[in-house]
């Protein structure tokens, strides 16, 4: 005899389990997402690293004579200091001479009207030739963990890394990166 109080099967059940699946789906992205967001800030807090300026920033520039950044030519630390006046936030590009995508960076994204009137706007901007061992770009560029090339970094004005962007992207990509960067930087300053 068929029990009336008892349900087996049906689209009832289906959407049930579905609803059930999907729960516990998001849970674990949420735990995911949460778990790499402290994850990353304690990186970012615990990283206490007592940094080696260079003490000259170099003036790269062999494949054009335009060039609509305005780096900073002198020492991180009169960079650091003009930052602090200007109140901005310093803008690193770390690069090396056998990278090429350092070298489309140089050709695609900074002649970008929008890319460059932004970086001048907002930022000190420096070069860090990063195999420089002389001028000490190498060894900076170790302390910063810089690993891969090209490395577009943001410092506040006391030299606190805020946030990087590393390998060849899309002038968009940068700006929306870099504008991120400025606006979580607002609260650490």
């Amino acid at each position: 005899m068929n029990n009336p109080l008892r349900f087996e099967g049906g689209f009832f059940m289906f959407t049930l389990q579905v609803q059930l699946m999907m729960l516990k789906s998001l849970s674990l992205l949420g735990l995911l997402l949460f778990s790499t967001a402290v994850i990353a800030q304690n990186k970012v807090i615990d990283r206490k690293i007592e940094y080696v300026y260079p003490s000259t920033t170099s003036s790269y520039n062999d494949n054009s004579d335009y060039m609509p950044i305005e780096f900073h030519v002198g020492s991180l630390d009169s960079a650091l200091q003009l930052a602090k006046e200007e109140r901005k936030l310093i803008f690193l590009d770390f690069y090396a001479d056998w990278c090429g995508p350092c070298k489309l960076i140089e050709k695609e994204v900074f002649v970008d009207p929008e890319f460059y009137n932004y970086i001048n706007q907002n930022f000190i901007a420096v070069k860090i030739h990063g195999d420089d061992i002389d001028g000490g770009g190498f060894d900076y560029a170790e302390n910063m963990e810089v690993i891969e090339w090209p490395t577009l970094m943001v410092l506040n004005n006391k030299g606190e890394e805020m946030g990087r962007v590393s390998g060849y992207n899309t002038t968009y990509t940068y700006l929306l990166e870099l504008k991120r960067i400025e606006r979580y930087s607002a609260y650490r300053r």
